[in-house]
C-alpha cells in the first residue's frame, strides 16, 4: 500500500511541475510571439518609409533623429540606415521563432516524460 501512495504522490508532483511548466512555458511563448509581432510591424514600416523615400527627389533634404535633435543627412544613408534595420529585426524574427520551436519541444518531451510515468506505474500495478 505504502508504494502506491508513494507512486500517486509521484505523479501528482509531476503533474503539478508539469502545468507549473506549462504555464511559464506558454508565456514565454506568447511572449516571443508578440515580439515577433512588433517585429513585423517594424518591418512594415521601415519599408513603407524607404518606399516613400525613395520617390523623392534627391534635392530635398532629409533629417535623421538622433537623440532630442535632427541631423542633416543623405538620402542614401537613411535608405541604408533602414535596410540595415529591416535586416536586424529579421534575425530577431529568425532568433524568437527558434526559441518558440525550442520551447514547444521542450513542453512536448515533458509531456511525454509524465506519460510514461503514468504508463510504468501502471504496469507496475
Amino acid at each position: 500500500m505504502a508504494s502506491v501512495t508513494s507512486q500517486n504522490d509521484d505523479v501528482s508532483k509531476a503533474f503539478k511541475e508539469l502545468q507549473n511548466r506549462k504555464t511559464m512555458g506558454k508565456a514565454m511563448i506568447n511572449n516571443f510571439e508578440e515580439k515577433i509581432h512588433d517585429l513585423k510591424n517594424s518591418i512594415e514600416v521601415k519599408k513603407y518609409t524607404i518606399g516613400k523615400i525613395m520617390h523623392l527627389s534627391p534635392k530635398v533634404k532629409m533629417y535623421e533623429s538622433v537623440g532630442m535633435m535632427f541631423m542633416l543627412s543623405s538620402k542614401n544613408d537613411l535608405v541604408k540606415q533602414l535596410e540595415e534595420s529591416v535586416r536586424v529585426c529579421k534575425k530577431g524574427i529568425e532568433s524568437h521563432e527558434a526559441h518558440v520551436v525550442t520551447l514547444n519541444k521542450k513542453l512536448k518531451e515533458q509531456e511525454n516524460s509524465v506519460r510514461e510515468l503514468v504508463k510504468k506505474i501502471n504496469i507496475n500495478e
